[in-house]
């Protein structure tokens, strides 16, 4: 079932009985008004009515018991609201000077705790750079031991050369008296040969002739044995 559509004139009536009896306007008052309603369509239709400028009733005046009542009442209030408003402001000074003293105590938790940040902060700096200076100490001690490994090396690099140079020479050396030793066991054996024919040619002639060889042929054979003699010894 469709809720009651209410109109503009019922709305704009009810707030018109309301403002005569000195109330406010809202939108729950004219549903209680009215007896249906949206309260927020209500307190626009109203708003709308409002905005185009329809002078409103004067209210009527309170009767002198409600009015004497009312004043009453609200030295009453006023008195409460006061004292309230002090023990309000008594609380919230209380409230305050308490959260100040907390944040007081928590600032000085957290310096606290920053100092000692920055103490451990400070300790572990030094020890690092004390470690950075070992470091770069022990670097520049392996500098150093480099630079006597490579002045070392290149000593070595040099007497290595040198003792090359001399292999070569005594190689050469040796190549060299390999050779005359060749050469002269070349001229040996054919001065052995010489000789050999020469004792032969001197048999023969002994033989043949049953002579005294000639003392140049003697001279000749002598020499050629005496030469085959150092030939070998050497």
């Amino acid at each position: 079932m469709r809720p009651v559509e209410v109109t503009d004139e019922e709305i704009i009536a009810a707030g018109r009985s309301l403002v005569e009896q000195g109330r406010n306007v809202t939108g729950f008052a004219l549903r209680q008004v009215i007896g249906s309603g949206a309260p927020n369509r209500l307190k626009t239709v109203w708003d709308q009515h409002q905005a185009q400028g329809v002078p409103q009733p004067e209210p009527r005046p309170l009767p002198e018991g409600i009015a004497g009542v009312l004043d009453r009442l609200e030295a009453q209030w006023s008195a409460q609201l006061r004292e309230l408003a002090l023990e309000l402001h008594t609380l919230a000074h209380q409230a305050a000077e308490q959260a100040l003293q907390a944040g007081r105590d928590q600032l000085h938790h957290d310096r606290q705790a920053l100092e000692q940040e920055l103490q451990d902060a400070s300790q572990t700096v030094e020890t690092l750079e004390q470690q950075i200076q070992k470091i770069q100490e022990e670097r520049d001690g392996l500098r150093h031991e480099l630079q006597q490994q490579a002045t070392q090396i290149g000593t070595l690099q040099a007497q290595l050369e040198h003792a090359h140079q001399q292999v070569q020479t005594l190689t050469t050396e040796v190549q060299q008296e390999r050779e005359q030793r060749t050469q002269a066991r070349e001229q040996v054996a054919r001065q052995e040969g010489e000789l050999v024919a020469l004792r032969k040619m001197q048999e023969e002639w002994a033989k043949s002739s049953n002579a005294t060889p000639s003392p140049a042929i003697k001279k000749r054979s002598k020499a050629s044995g005496s030469v085959s003699s150092s030939d070998q010894d050497s």
